[in-house]
């Protein structure tokens, strides 16, 4: 990814543009037809055509991004990555997004790596057993948390998307305490399964929060 990374700020801006035209002009009004073909392709448009038309002195460029707003918009002109990072770094949506989305990758990748290895040391679960529970646990906490958070899609108030997005990170940060408690309750008891009650309602609890967060903060950070 870091090679990647690297080959992607090493590419001159001229290169990323994928374009027929030649001119500024010409490529403005070329995302503008594609975003009109996208749009009588749709259903979901009732905007008339008189609501694209750009000023050509105006210097900015028309972008296009796909989120559900299917509303273009508009950025300025090429800026060098010093300033772009700047930008990014004095926008606390962006900066809070970024914590939001490593913070739900560690724990998946935590999950993963930990899981057998904690079950079957401390339930002593055939190995087995602890991998299906593993894909059980977490797919089916990782879909519940995709069809709750879809019930959001084609929302227009960034707002009560950032405000579900709270509530479902703090249902995380309950499911792990559960999950914490389970583990410290068979660390020190050893009742069989008893605690692997509140253990895997726990992961459930905290694979769903997680679940939510991905699709809507980048609906968010493009809007």
């Amino acid at each position: 990814l870091f090679a990647l990374l690297a080959a992607l700020l090493l590419t001159r801006s001229s290169d990323l543009v994928i374009s027929n035209s030649d001119s500024l002009t010409a490529v403005r009004y070329d995302i503008l037809e594609s975003d009109r073909r996208i749009r009588s392709a749709s259903s979901l448009s009732s905007l008339s055509e008189n609501e694209f038309d750009m000023d050509i002195s105006d210097k900015r460029v028309g972008r296009v991004r796909s989120n559900s707003f299917m509303v273009p918009i508009t950025t300025l002109e090429e800026k060098s990555i010093c300033d772009q990072l700047a930008l990014l770094w004095d926008n606390a949506v962006f900066c809070r997004s970024t914590i939001a989305f490593a913070s739900a990758n560690f724990t998946n990748a935590g999950l993963a790596f930990l899981w057998i290895r904690l079950f079957c040391e401390l339930w002593h679960m055939d190995k087995q057993i602890s991998v299906i529970s593993f894909l059980v646990v977490t797919g089916a906490g990782g879909a519940t948390g995709i069809s709750w958070s879809s019930a959001l899609e084609g929302c227009t108030d960034a707002k009560q998307t950032l405000e579900f997005l709270w509530k479902t990170l703090r249902c995380s940060v309950l499911g792990a305490a559960l999950t914490s408690i389970g583990l410290m309750m068979q660390l020190y008891s050893r009742a069989s399964c008893l605690f692997l009650v509140p253990a895997w309602a726990g992961v459930f609890i905290v694979t769903a929060g997680t679940g939510c967060t991905t699709g809507l903060i980048q609906l968010v950070c493009n809007g």
